[in-house]
């Protein structure tokens, strides 16, 4: 597999057009090549988000977060006391 990336890259470098199988588009292209690819399991340890997902508030099951990130305990009586003006 790393020789067609290899020639691949070398078409583009070159400034060809890459040829692509006739059925590169489809659903089964794609399982396809998910099923050879080393790293398809990772795909189920991220939460990868959809365009639909970014516009809500909060995810499934989940309660909306100011913080991108676990705050220490510090941190939020910090945030908090400035919030209240403290």
């Amino acid at each position: 597999m790393a020789s067609e990336y290899r020639s691949f890259i070398k078409t583009l470098r070159a400034g060809d057009k890459p040829e692509f199988p006739a059925d590169a588009g489809s659903i089964d292209y794609a399982r396809q090549l998910d099923a050879q690819d080393k790293l398809s399991s990772f795909r189920d340890k991220f939460n990868i988000p959809t365009r639909g997902s970014l516009k809500k508030k909060a995810l499934s099951g989940s309660v909306a977060c100011r913080h991108p990130f676990p705050l220490s305990k510090n941190a939020m009586l910090i945030s908090s006391s400035k919030a209240h003006g403290s």
